[in-house]
């Protein structure tokens, strides 16, 4: 699959263009009304997106969706790129393009290759001297995709000093961290017990508001005074201290919860990987999936574009995805909190440490297979 740059112009009219690592035109598509679901299916028909891009500064939320889909690396000008800079570089394209939304996506998909122009010709040069030009797309892959070093990719590829290669990168990019998990647990029992109280104050006032209804309707027939407003005011006044402490508590509980989230990762536990499984599980895309079973419909899930797959399954799943499978034991390392299962980023390192050689090789070999078919 040809490994492309993409740029992407969000608006009412979306538009996408699409160059090669070579910067060659491949494609360009604009609709209204431009579905992000579409905008994967559309560029994923044009190639593989290594590298995603705009025309502005701030990344567009759309655009970092769509690159997150992909696992593609987003590069963006160092200032919002202006007309006549686009005009400049989309020059010569015109026959290309249908409309001012696909130059403005082609120009930052080429202002994208100016950036990136020296580190592809020194991918170049490496693999002309070692005469391993065919390894390019894959170099280009481990490089941009997957922030391997030039050299650590070439040797990967290529057999050299294998095991060098992989700890370097473990080391570079997985960090270590320490999760407790305890203190989020008891915030939510926090949580529970104050909107118990709560409730119960609710109901008590409510309930003395109609007697002190009640007993207005008595003083004004008969002129008896009554205490009813003295007992309300009093319950209102013990109400309001809950409701405060209330929102302390859930201030608390959801700052804690974004600690814990830092140090835990969200992981969807599935029986399988059916169309109807996946669809039950609702949003995927860039997740974690724990899957009892490797079976399923690969199509579906590549469009669905799940993160990472974890198994204890051995069984065999043809897609680009990453799968990390005979893995024993995993599935109790996985804890239930909130109604939402969460594993450790630890245990995920430590998986990725163990599994990291063999993934790259089983992905590297999947992916020679597509390109003989």
């Amino acid at each position: 699959m040809k490994k492309l740059i993409i740029g992407i112009d969000p608006g009412a009219t979306t538009a996408i263009s699409a160059i090669d690592f070579d910067s060659h035109f491949v494609g360009a598509v604009s609709r209204k009304e431009f579905s992000r679901d579409d905008i994967i299916y559309e560029i994923a028909r044009l190639g593989d997106p290594i590298v995603i891009t705009t025309d502005k500064k701030k990344v567009p939320s759309l655009v970092r969706h769509i690159a997150s889909a992909f696992g593609s690396k987003i590069i963006s000008p160092r200032k919002d790129m202006t007309t006549a800079e686009k005009k400049a570089l989309a020059m010569g394209y015109e026959g290309h393009l249908e409309n001012v939304h696909e130059k403005d996506a082609l120009a930052a998909a080429l202002s994208s290759f100016n950036q990136i122009r020296q580190k592809v010709r020194r991918i170049d040069k490496i693999l002309n001297e070692k005469a391993l030009n065919n390894l390019k797309e894959d170099v280009l892959t481990l490089v941009f995709k997957n922030g391997f070093k030039i050299s650590e990719a070439v040797a990967f590829l290529s057999g050299e000093e294998k095991r060098m290669a992989l700890a370097t990168k473990a080391k570079r990019v997985i960090r270590q961290i320490v999760v407790v998990p305890r203190r989020m647990q008891a915030l939510e029992k926090e949580l529970k017990q104050a909107k118990q109280a709560n409730k119960i104050l609710e109901d008590r006032l409510n309930k003395l508001k109609m007697q002190n209804d009640e007993l207005r309707a008595v003083v004004k027939k008969t002129g008896i005074k009554r205490g009813g407003s003295k007992k309300v005011a009093q319950l209102r006044k013990q109400l309001n201290t809950m409701r405060r402490k209330y929102e302390e508590d859930k201030k608390t509980y959801e700052r804690e919860r974004e600690e814990l989230l830092q140090a835990y990762e969200p992981v969807i536990v599935l029986k399988d990987l059916s169309k109807a499984e996946l669809m039950m599980a609702g949003k995927i895309e860039g997740k974690i999936l724990f899957v009892e079973k490797l079976r399923g419909n690969g199509n579906y899930l590549e469009q669905r574009a799940p993160r990472l797959i974890i198994s204890p399954d051995s069984g065999h799943l043809k897609v680009t995805i990453p799968v990390v499978k005979n893995v024993k034991g995993f599935r109790e390392k996985i804890k239930k909190i909130g109604g939402t299962f969460f594993v450790s980023r630890l245990d995920i390192k430590n998986l990725m440490e163990k599994h990291l050689k063999t993934w790259f090789q089983d992905w590297i070999k999947s992916y020679k297979g597509r390109m003989d078919e």
